[in-house]
């Protein structure tokens, strides 16, 4: 478990760095170390999360809305995997389309309480997208 939470640190931060440059998450965490080269506001945060995470939350949930937002962003990149142009794909819409249905079903197979926390989770997060972009609009 630990291996996991500790992945998911890097991975999220990449995230957090990626969006903020599209201007979908606040610009400070596109701030780039400048001795390291990583984006290291952005570890911080996400290892934060984690940590609050960790100590308010059970290993049961932690677990479970992992798998859940895993299996989200894998169908998101199944469906990216599906509207690629057809000279960049390597493999044939099929394997995205069963990859998609795949990944919905498990997340919907998991706990209905798991499932409203992870919808309530993104609702949140496009709020703060919707919220971010305002800003960046009038500035």
């Amino acid at each position: 478990m630990l291996g996991v939470l500790l992945s998911q640190i890097i991975g999220i931060s990449r995230m957090m760095f990626a969006m903020s440059r599209k201007n979908d998450f606040p610009t400070f965490l596109s701030n780039i170390h400048p001795k390291y080269n990583v984006p290291h506001i952005g570890i911080l945060l996400s290892g934060f999360i984690i940590v609050l995470l960790s100590i308010f939350g059970t290993l049961e949930f932690i677990v479970s809305a992992a798998s859940f937002t895993i299996l989200l962003y894998y169908s998101i990149a199944n469906l990216a995997a599906m509207k690629m142009k057809e000279e960049d794909k390597l493999y044939p819409n099929w394997i995205p389309i069963l990859g998609l249905i795949t990944c919905l079903s498990m997340a919907v197979s998991l706990e209905f309480m798991t499932i409203i926390s992870g919808i309530s989770l993104l609702v949140a997060g496009f709020a703060l997208r919707w919220g971010v972009q305002k800003l960046s609009i009038r500035s």
